[in-house]
């Protein structure tokens, strides 16, 4: 049992560097073993130190370590006290014979003595291993088993980074409970790929609340007994699905009777396949539950605690995170040894161009003297850390017994990148001692970096504090908005505290410089300059200065709001201490409406999360759970023959040319998607019979081969047919079944060469192709030059394609857009409609048809319109 509990551990740790592509992520056999006996010595411990009934073999190395030390220190003792003797007898046999050969008598007396002790003990402690009854034995085991566990997670967590930590403990959860025989490889396979019915029957009129994709996972959830008949009752029960449905926190909303007595793990499945929003805090209450709140709540950092498991040759690695230092806590654990900077015994270089051969010196200083050392910034010095890695190996074997050494280092700006040696990760003991991420940990954060001197060395100090608050404010806002993904910015932004300072400077010469607050400079400088220097999207740019806009304003010295609910307080009544009172009682509690962002955001953020948790696992589990071969090649089996039955038939160009009349821009079109479309189901049918042939033994398995069964097995696109394929992140079964209306699509237009009238342009390969297309008909109609032609869209009152009875008489109606982050209001009557806020839960809804005209650029409207990308 502890054999196979360290080596599960171990390799699920091991898979984390490769998944998550962090090279911190590093751990050596070695260190699981130091581990595994540690956790060993806490159960011996526990028991009252005394190992009564406890059998050798369930001793750990390092405890037989220690008392066979301690037995030959007593060996030597012995030794010694005996050659002692000897000389004393040596020195008598002068003074007479017989007083020496009594000694010696006495001497083998005691030795006979001590070999019977000896062997009295050993007989005894047999006898003590023999008391152990079955159920004694087991409770040890049960003991060992959950000391091994806890302390090999605990190990890995304290290195993790905060989003990957209800990873790696949801891992652990699932594997325990699969093998204790708690749950069982279905149930698990399915809250980890998310199944979802292929060929699912159409969504009955009284749940059009749901989703297709959420339809067709209750649709597969039938699969299990528990969840048997669920479809049909939710179209007998529908406004009590509904409610539960549209709950704020589902996971703790009773359900509907027929399930309301279903488990917590099943209760998860069903937020899986309905609500997966909710799944992420839902998941966190089940692990709490299953294993206990140590594995949910880390408890805060400790040096004292962490310092007794290093040595000379273990060292400290401190992840380093805004907001966080690691200094102050080595320096009190240093004092506790009169070990400091003022006495010559702790040395702390912050490395950078020129420090290498100090830091050399100080490392085989402090090795020799048994001094601490501490190199922090390593990231800065990366050719150098070649050198480092071989002056630890050299100073580890002498090294003096007091020796430490820490490291720092910031995470590299990109996952993939390797700049510490693996050897040093892998020896030390990882710390990621992360900060929160919330708004008021931010905020606090961004003020502490000032100091009430700060506020009143400026000749303006009310403007001083009020801008300076907004300006906290700011950094906050933007830094937070990180976690709503391309909702909150749509790419990625190292926005960082060296930002804020310069800003707090610039304030400050700019308030000293003139009368009047230059707030448009100000804000000019802030967004366009420093946080803006980042920014390389002009849609992000825009968001920027609009927060910008809204903080940095007069209004902030007059009790003004900068976000709902959050005044700016009167900077002439509050010093720096009222401001951070303010912030810890007054700040109102984090939400998608403080950031500015619809309440919907949230749930593409929890979603996001959802996903990525579970992705994250099929891959450092290299699949969902192992099941027999056989089972699984059967499985694919059937995948691969319903693929084949369902794949459409590649165009004959051939016969569609000879119905061509006339070689205008839309049949070129049509011409391209035919032959785009020809080459992936070339694609997908050349390997779906390639592997059917495989797993019959008639060809050998290829990793081309491999790779399309895992990805069938998991629901995902095969690499190969994305090669050949449009821009999609849908699952392989919707991605297939989008696949045949697109070929139906283009079926319907390649029959006869006759043009649908309204096409949609997702379904395109090339979309720009056909808007292309558009105005270059356009301007030959016209005789209009096509370097002036521009495209512009009129949304119709047609809400779907099927009503349009007619082409249209300017361009070309499209349709199969869905908007995000607003809603469509059709106009009364049939009129023009207008842009609304999003509806709560409605994430995308579906825009009307849309007439697509092409007009000069001069003549194109912009009054009214608004101007947004289209993906």
């Amino acid at each position: 049992f502890q054999a196979e509990d360290g080596i599960r551990d171990f390799c699920l740790s091991r898979g984390l560097g490769d998944v998550y592509k962090r090279q911190f992520y590093m751990y050596s056999l070695e260190s699981f073993v130091i581990v595994v006996n540690r956790a060993i010595d806490r159960v011996n411990e526990h028991e009252g130190g005394s190992k009564k009934g406890v059998p050798k073999q369930l001793k750990s190395p390092l405890k037989k370590q220690t008392e066979q030390e301690d037995g030959q220190l007593k060996d030597g003792e012995e030794a010694q006290k005996e050659n002692g003797d000897k000389e004393q007898d040596q020195d008598g046999e002068a003074n007479g014979g017989q007083k020496g050969e009594q000694l010696e008598d006495g001497q083998k007396e005691n030795g006979a003595k001590l070999e019977l002790q000896q062997q009295q003990e050993e007989e005894a402690e047999e006898e003590e291993v023999q008391v152990l009854s079955p159920r004694s034995l087991r409770k040890r085991v049960e003991k060992l088993t959950e000391s091994i566990t806890f302390e090999s997670f605990n190990y890995v967590r304290r290195g993790l980074f905060e989003k990957h930590k209800t990873i790696v403990s949801t891992m652990l959860c699932l594997r325990i409970q699969e093998r204790q025989g708690i749950l069982t490889l279905d149930e698990v396979n399915h809250l980890i790929i998310g199944k979802i019915e292929l060929n699912s029957p159409p969504i009955p009129e009284q749940l059009r609340f749901l989703t297709e994709m959420i339809w067709s996972s209750v649709r597969a959830l039938e699969s299990l007994s528990v969840f048997h008949g669920i479809a049909q009752n939710l179209q007998d029960e529908y406004l009590q699905w509904k409610k539960w449905f549209q709950e704020e926190k589902a996971e703790v909303a009773d359900l509907p009777r027929n399930f309301r007595e279903i488990s917590k793990f099943h209760r998860l499945l069903l937020l899986r396949a309905m609500r997966p929003d909710r799944l992420s805090s839902a998941l966190v209450q089940y692990l709490a539950d299953a294993l206990g709140q140590q594995y949910t709540e880390q408890s805060p950092f400790s040096m004292e605690t962490t310092y007794e498991e290093t040595s000379p040759q273990i060292p400290i690695f401190f992840v380093l995170f805004p907001g966080v230092d690691p200094t102050p806590d080595v320096e009190r654990q240093g004092a506790k040894y009169d070990i400091s900077i003022s006495n010559g015994k702790f040395t702390n270089i912050s490395m950078g161009q020129g420090q290498e051969d100090r830091a050399k010196d100080a490392i085989f200083q402090a090795a020799k003297e048994g001094n601490w050392i501490m190199l922090q910034n390593v990231h800065l010095m990366e050719s150098w850390l070649k050198l480092f890695e071989r002056y630890l190996e050299q100073v580890q074997e002498t090294a003096h017994p007091m020796f430490r050494c820490f490291i720092s280092s910031e995470p590299p700006p990109f996952p993939s990148m390797k700049i510490i040696p693996e050897s040093i990760l892998q020896n030390c003991i990882k710390v990621a001692n992360e900060a929160p991420q919330d708004l008021k940990a931010n905020i606090r954060r961004a003020y502490a970096k000032f100091d009430d001197e700060t506020l009143k060395k400026s000749s303006k100090p009310n403007e001083f504090k009020a801008i300076l608050f907004g300006l906290c404010m700011f950094h906050s806002l933007i830094l937070g908005r990180k976690k709503f993904g391309s909702q909150g910015w749509s790419r990625v932004y190292n926005f960082n505290d060296g930002d804020l300072r310069i800003c707090a400077d610039v304030l400050y010469n700019y308030l000293e410089r003139y009368e009047v607050v230059p707030y448009d400079d100000l804000r000019y400088i802030f967004g366009e300059i420093m946080y803006g220097g980042h920014i390389t999207d002009n849609w992000d740019r825009r968001t920027n200065r609009t927060y910008l806009k809204v903080l940095i304003k007069p209004e902030l010295l007059q009790n003004a709001p900068i976000i709902p609910g959050f005044k700016s307080p009167d900077p002439a009544k509050f010093d720096y201490s009222a401001y951070a009172k303010y912030i810890e009682e007054k700040l109102p509690q984090e939400s998608p409406i403080v950031f500015g962002l619809h309440p919907n955001a949230e749930i593409n953020y929890l979603t996001a999360q959802t996903e990525m948790i579970f992705s994250t696992i099929i891959e450092v589990s290299g699949g969902a759970g192992g099941s027999g071969t056989s089972k699984k090649d059967e499985g694919v089996r059937g995948l691969i023959d319903d693929f084949k039955k369902r794949l459409p038939k590649k165009y004959n160009i051939f016969d569609i040319k000879e119905k061509i009349k006339e070689m205008e821009p839309y049949t070129i079109v049509a011409l391209q998607e035919c032959e785009r479309m020809n080459t992936l189901l070339k694609e997908i049918d050349i390997s779906l019979e390639e592997l059917k042939l495989g797993l019959e033994g008639a060809l050998n398995i290829t990793d081309a081969m491999e790779n399309l069964s895992r990805n069938l097995q998991l629901n995902r696109v095969p690499d190969t047919w994305e090669k050949y394929a449009y821009f999609s992140k849908k699952p392989l079964s919707s991605w297939f079944n989008d696949l045949i209306e697109r070929t139906i699509q283009l079926h319907d237009w390649t029959k006869e060469m006759i043009m649908p009238k309204s096409l949609c342009i997702s379904y395109f390969f090339n979309p720009m192709s056909f808007l292309t297309a558009i105005m270059q008909k356009t301007a030959r109609l016209n005789n209009l030059p096509l370097d002036d032609m521009t495209i512009q869209t009129n949304v119709t009152g047609f809400k779907e394609h099927e009503e349009i009875q007619n082409y249209a008489e300017n361009g070309y109606f499209i349709h199969g857009l869905y908007l995000e982050g607003a809603s469509w209001e059709p106009g009364p009557s049939g009129n023009d409609g207008y842009l609304i806020d999003q509806k709560l839960k409605e994430l995308h809804p579906k825009l009307p048809v849309v007439n697509v005209i092409a007009v000069r650029t001069a003549n194109k409207k912009t009054i009214g319109q608004y101007d947004c990308p289209v993906y």
